[in-house]
């Protein structure tokens, strides 16, 4: 079972060398990504480095905790565009 509560702080730890040490690994093994963010291969690369494990002993859990893992990924990386697409739509629309 994986660590939801270190997975999240483990990723509010790394930068934006940890961004593109995964993407190279990724593009290296799997080749160029339409969009690198959205690939399981790039996702478990993160969760793997935030909770301190390898990929390979990620990819050994259960297939709903892998999911959630490299969900929760997906979601810290995407929800402030998110967030803030929202804050601006609400500002123009009382503009």
């Amino acid at each position: 079972m994986i660590d939801l509560k270190k997975l999240e702080n483990g990723l509010k730890n790394l930068n934006g060398y940890d961004f593109e040490s995964a993407e190279k690994k990724v593009v290296m093994a799997h080749g160029p990504q339409f969009s690198i963010t959205a690939t399981s291969f790039f996702q478990a690369e993160l969760a793997a480095k935030a909770l301190s494990i390898s990929v390979e002993d990620l990819k050994k859990e259960n297939i709903s905790d892998y999911a959630v893992a490299c969900q929760t990924v997906y979601n810290f990386l995407l929800l402030p565009l998110a967030e803030q697409t929202l804050q601006q739509s609400s500002t123009e629309e009382f503009a």
